[in-house]
Order: C-alpha cells, then sequence, then structure tokens
C-alpha cells in the first residue's frame, strides 16, 4: 500500500472503508512481543511463608513498572537478574542487599543497593540501572551530535 500510496481500502461486499492507519494498527495488535526475562535469585531463601505471597506480588509489580521504563530506551531482547541477599538480622528486621544485572546485546550494567526494606532495596536498584543507562546514552548522543557538528563545519 505504501508503495503505490493508497491511502484507504474499499472491501467487496462492505460499506465501509477501512484507513491505513487502522490496517497497520490491526497488524501491531498480532505482532508477537518480545519475552524480558526478568530473574530473581535468592528470594525463595529469605521469603516466610507468611510473606511469602504479597512480597513476591510486590516485587513482581516493580518489576514490570521498570522495565517498561528500562525498554523505552531498548527496542531488543534483554535479560534482568535480581540478586536478593538477607545480611544483618536483628530480630525481626533485616538487612536486604540488591544486586541487579542488565544484560544487554552491547554492554552489561550493574547495580548494588541495600535497605531495610526489601521491595524499597529492588526499587532503588532499578532506579540506580536507569540512571546508568541515561547517563551512558547521553554521552553517546552528545558524541554523535558533535561528530554531526564538525562535519556541517568542515
Amino acid at each position: 500500500m505504501t508503495q503505490q500510496k493508497v491511502l484507504s481500502v474499499m472491501i467487496k461486499n462492505s460499506l465501509e472503508t477501512i484507513s491505513a492507519k487502522e490496517i497497520l494498527r490491526k497488524i501491531h495488535e498480532f505482532e508477537p512481543t518480545e519475552k524480558i526475562l526478568v530473574q530473581f535469585v535468592g528470594l525463595h531463601k529469605i521469603m516466610r511463608d507468611d510473606q511469602e505471597n504479597s512480597i513476591e506480588k510486590r516485587l513482581q509489580a516493580a518489576a514490570e513498572h521498570y522495565i517498561k521504563k528500562i525498554s523505552r530506551h531498548f527496542k531488543g531482547r534483554f535479560n534482568v537478574i535480581v540478586h536478593i541477599k538477607e545480611h544483618d538480622r536483628e530480630g525481626k528486621r533485616s538487612r536486604y542487599e540488591v544486586h541487579t544485572r542488565l544484560h544487554l546485546p552491547t554492554t552489561p550494567i550493574a547495580a548494588k543497593t541495600e535497605d531495610w526494606n526489601l521491595v524499597t532495596a529492588v526499587r532503588k536498584s532499578f532506579d540506580e540501572v536507569i540512571e546508568q543507562i541515561e547517563s551512558k546514552f547521553k554521552k553517546k548522543k552528545k558524541k554523535k551530535q558533535l561528530k554531526f557538528i564538525s562535519q556541517i563545519y568542515k
């Protein structure tokens, strides 16, 4: 359709016209989405029976939220490994150490955070990963802009 610059399509035995935008929207709905693997390592070691379902759901929700943010920067497939360790057990409280690694096709990115709340530690770790991504890509964009400007003024 785009080669012949057709903007709409008539279908026989129908009173409707379908625009190119509607066709592309329907095609996009059927495209398979890339699966992103998020792996929580060490979660089963620190979970107690009464907390297991609620914290696991909160961790999954936090991971989905941050994966959406990360996927804005990358079109391809990537994997995330969240390694959770428990330290400094004092009575009922525990200090959690979270190592988050993002395996990209170009480069791996890692972050390490600690907090008394597990979900907060995971969120801080994802925030740090996103900051690293943004700083790396801003540097690359600046380099590309400088190359482009230097080519213009040659």
